[in-house]
């Protein structure tokens, strides 16, 4: 079931997202639990920002986190996704599908012009969003230094 997060889903949200930054790209990377929690907070209660939860069971097994935003060369909105993961365990099934839906959906009610979801975790997320409608727009590059 696609839920928007609540501020009572904090917790649980912060835990989902441990486990996922350990499965990407940004493992390397130290994790800040106070920036984390800070950073869950803020797109909870932000007008811009929208969190969407699949629920199995009671338990938040999937979330779709995004952004609407203007660019720097104009007042036209665009939506951002900013993480966007379905537990290992739970991968294969339609969540995917309804947390992107409800994503897509909430941008359009926001006024966006354009839809910019990114994969920069290492995942192979293109097949994906091309059956979505989506299509490819340049690529990511990683330089560890």
């Amino acid at each position: 079931m696609i839920d928007q997060a609540t501020q009572s889903d904090l917790t649980e949200i912060c835990t989902l997202l441990l486990g996922m930054q350990g499965e990407t790209s940004f493992a390397q990377l130290s994790v800040d639990l106070d920036r984390l929690v800070e950073s869950v907070n803020y797109w909870l209660n932000s007008q811009q920002h929208c969190v969407f939860v699949d629920r199995r069971d009671g338990k938040i097994i999937g979330i779709f986190a995004g952004c609407v935003s203007d660019n720097w060369f104009s007042k036209d909105l665009t939506g951002y996704d900013i993480i966007f993961y379905i537990q290992p365990a739970h991968r294969g099934g339609i969540g995917a599908y309804k947390l992107a839906y409800h994503w897509k959906d909430w941008c359009i009610s926001k006024g966006v012009k354009a839809l910019r979801p990114a994969t920069s975790t290492g995942a192979d997320c293109g097949q994906f969003y091309e059956r979505l409608g989506f299509k490819p727009q340049g690529k990511t590059y990683l330089m560890e230094v």
